[in-house]
């Protein structure tokens, strides 16, 4: 785990900007504050989205059905009318 933890510390230290001693932990709290909140209220407008397709699934579905049982009563009337007309 030391080793581990020294190499972690060598990477960190030079991958660091130029002054910069420690990380800026403060920063990243904050960030990740913000984050965390701009990602709720996504994920609530995702919610709202998701709910909404569904109500829309459950109309489209309600009409294609209502079209599907409304269809062989136009072809029974077809079929009438051209025996009608022989």
């Amino acid at each position: 785990e030391l080793t581990l933890w020294d190499a972690a510390n060598r990477y960190l230290h030079a991958h660091l900007p130029e002054g910069v001693k420690t990380l800026p932990i403060s920063a990243w709290e904050k960030e990740y504050t913000a984050l965390k909140a701009q990602r709720e209220a996504e994920y609530e407008t995702l919610k709202d989205t998701r709910a909404e397709v569904a109500e829309l699934q459950k109309i489209r579905k309600c009409v294609d059905i209502a079209l599907r049982a409304d269809q062989p009563a136009q072809t029974q009337s077809r079929t009438k009318r051209q025996e009608q007309e022989r």
